[in-house]
């Protein structure tokens, strides 16, 4: 199987950042600030965006990032318009992480140098890497596993891109009415990446 658990790991750390979007600032002047700018674009979907505030990524990997996160806002933004309350949580996890702002405002930032590390209260471990590149803090995504240019991110890239067609698929079909209930819709999607996954050519001998 396809690098599957490092690329939920990833995915999750990706989420659980594009929880925040309500910053008005545009700085990288500071590395809260600058998780901040990351967050927005990951949320959006922006992969320049994502680029630009982070260092040490493989361009695949983010290109698939980016296209992960329009998939599956686009699948919750469809499970909600056709199963109202019921699809809270379906494929969209901003409704757990609206408080992610004031976690962030109250995180510990060390610096040491050009290097910073974020790490949210609650936590025993680094949250988020940061690196000082011409005066701007960026994301250090070579911290990240699977993250750096290699033959694990491009498979990671490979599993993420297709799951994000997968998911498109998905949200196509809920518009479409081919689910009665949420739940079909949800043992669907997990039948349909499973099996997407499964079908890939393994990087792995």
């Amino acid at each position: 199987m396809l690098v599957s658990k490092s690329a939920a790991s990833l995915l999750a750390t990706m989420i659980f950042l594009s929880g925040c979007g309500n910053s008005n600032s545009d700085s990288a002047s500071t590395p809260k600030k600058a998780a901040m700018a990351l967050a927005q674009a990951m949320q959006q979907g922006d992969a320049a965006g994502i680029k630009a505030a982070s260092v040490g990524g493989d361009p695949l990997v983010i290109d698939a990032l980016a296209a992960s996160m329009v998939a599956h806002r686009a699948l919750a933004d469809a499970a909600t318009a056709k199963f109202g309350a019921a699809a809270k949580g379906f494929d969209d996890d901003a409704g757990t992480l609206r408080d992610f702002a004031q976690r962030l405002d109250e995180a510990e930032v060390s610096i040491n140098g050009d290097t910073a590390t974020i790490t949210v209260t609650g936590t025993s471990t680094t949250w988020l890497t940061l690196k000082k590149v011409n005066g701007d803090w960026k994301a250090d995504f070579s911290q990240l596993p699977g993250f750096s240019p290699s033959a694990e991110s491009a498979a990671m890239a490979a599993t993420m891109q297709k799951t994000a067609e997968v998911t498109q698929e998905m949200a196509a079909e809920v518009t479409a009415g081919k689910f009665a209930t949420i739940d079909q819709a949800r043992e669907a999607r997990i039948e349909k990446i499973k099996a997407a996954i499964q079908n890939m050519p393994s990087t792995r001998a």
